[in-house]
């Protein structure tokens, strides 16, 4: 059992922009369209004999997960981000693309970005219960070069990526399908748990569709499942997916404790409540599947200041 207390910190804006709102619209607009600088400072402290079922040793004490800063700038008709990773004493480039609006329901956003394939692997750091996201978020945790067309009705969104992929700039490239359905007439929050939540039932299905060549010679896929609800103080997530044994994403999870994912069908399950304005505590339960049949019960008690994102 991992027992995490996660201090949150975000400077410079209410949220980095989601990367494909469901029915609100592609882009989000600030008031005069000025561009945001942020700072994310995300520390722990964990207590684990094995990291949540991972590894042999015991775990404990401070870390220091994330020293984010970024720069970008959203309007109605385009919008462009820049971020980067500053935790080990160097600037590793994380975001760095650009989005225009083709038309009023479609987006088209180039450069380097995250994917859309799990919702999972999209919630932005700050918006994270858990000190690292799910397995199956992490696998798709990569920011890669490509471009992404976005579309969105009332309360749908699609979202089509094609990017380098796990061979880089050779053939066979990355390339994901996915669609998101607000069960209710609200849209649910991009962020976990059920921080900000209305006082009735809100929710969101999605379906994706992706293929890589990673780590095999032959071209190899999958299909995931995701769905999520807040209802008042609580929220419940769950995921899973069929990965092909040609699709293999290493995963690196709990101090560096690493895994292949592939061949078989992970999956999640995550209960929150929040406790007040300001605290969260969530429950988490996965399976990878994998070779090891590694799997982790994770408990997390998170603090974040009072009407941030």
């Amino acid at each position: 059992m991992s027992l995490s207390l996660t201090l949150l910190l975000c400077l410079g804006g209410d949220e980095r922009a989601p990367a494909a709102p469901a029915g609100s619209g592609l882009l989000r607009a600030s008031e005069d369209g000025a561009p945001e600088l942020g700072i994310l400072l995300r520390p722990f402290y964990t207590f684990s004999a094995k990291e949540g079922g991972l590894g042999s040793e015991d775990v404990s004490g401070s870390v220091f997960e994330d020293l984010d800063l970024w720069l970008g700038q959203w309007t109605r008709a385009f919008a462009w981000k820049v971020s980067a990773d500053l935790e080990d004493g160097s600037a590793a480039l994380e975001d760095a693309w650009a989005r225009v609006r083709l038309r009023d329901d479609v987006g088209l956003t180039v450069g380097q970005f995250k994917p859309r394939v799990v919702r999972s692997g999209s919630i932005l750091e700050e918006a994270l219960l858990f000190r690292s996201r799910t397995f199956l978020g992490a696998a798709f945790d990569v920011w890669d070069d490509g471009f992404e067309l976005a579309t969105h009705g009332e309360r749908w969104s699609a979202t089509l990526a094609l990017v380098d992929g796990a061979n880089g700039s050779e053939s066979d490239h990355f390339w994901s399908l996915r669609g998101e359905w607000e069960l209710y007439e609200s849209d649910l929050a991009e962020r976990e748990g059920a921080r900000g939540a209305e006082n009735f039932l809100v929710s969101r299905l999605g379906v994706a569709t992706f293929a890589d060549v990673s780590q095999s010679a032959n071209d190899g896929g999958g299909l995931a499942f995701d769905l999520a609800l807040t209802y008042g103080p609580y929220s419940l997530a769950g995921e899973w997916a069929h990965l092909q044994d040609e699709f293999v994403r290493e995963v690196d999870v709990f101090n560096g404790h690493v895994f292949d994912l592939g061949d078989g069908d992970p999956m999640s399950f995550t209960f929150a409540r929040r406790v007040g304005p300001e605290f969260e505590a969530a429950l988490r339960y996965q399976r990878a599947e994998d070779a090891d049949d590694t799997t982790a019960t994770l408990l997390a008690v998170t603090w974040a200041r009072a009407g941030a994102a």
